[in-house]
C-alpha cells in the first residue's frame, strides 16, 4: 500500500474544469494500480475513476482546507499510509496544523504539489517535497 500515491484532486469553486482534465490524464495510473483518486476542499472524497466526475456525487464545500487532506491520510493505519501523495491546487489551501504535520513526517510520508496558480505557492510550498507549477487550466 506504501508504494501506490494517493492523489488529490483540488474540487473548490476557482478550481473550474481543471479536476476534471487532471482525473482523466491521471486514469490509466490508476487502472494499473499506482494512484488512487480523491477529491478535496474542506472534506475528502474518493473519485471512480472509471466516471466522469460530474456523474459522481463527490462532498464538496466550495472552499479549500489542506487539513483536510492531512487528516485523511493520517486516519489510514500505519502500516497502509502511502509514501506520497499527489496535491493539485490552484495553491490557495491554508497550512496544515504544527501537531498533525509533525505526525505526518513521522510516518516518512512525501507531499507532492501541482500548483496551477503560483500567486498562492507559498502556502504548500514548505511543506512539498517537490512542488511543479502547471500551466493555466482552468
Amino acid at each position: 500500500p506504501r508504494q501506490v500515491a494517493h492523489v488529490y484532486l483540488d474540487i473548490s469553486g476557482s478550481m473550474g474544469d481543471a479536476p476534471h482534465l487532471l482525473c482523466t490524464a491521471l486514469k490509466p495510473f490508476h487502472r494499473r494500480g499506482e494512484v488512487r483518486i480523491h477529491v478535496f476542499s474542506t472534506v475528502v472524497d474518493t473519485v471512480d475513476p472509471n466516471r466522469p466526475l460530474d456523474n459522481q456525487n463527490l462532498k464538496n464545500t466550495y472552499g479549500t482546507d489542506i487539513q483536510c487532506v492531512i487528516n485523511h491520510v493520517l486516519a489510514l493505519p500505519k502500516n497502509k499510509t502511502p509514501g506520497r501523495i499527489l496535491i493539485f491546487t490552484d495553491g490557495d489551501t491554508g497550512v496544515p496544523s504544527r501537531k498533525s504535520w509533525k505526525e505526518f513526517q513521522a510516518r516518512k510520508i512525501h507531499l507532492y504539489a501541482g500548483i496551477i496558480d503560483i500567486g498562492w505557492k507559498d502556502q504548500l510550498e514548505p511543506y512539498a517535497t517537490h512542488t511543479e507549477y502547471l500551466p493555466e487550466l482552468i
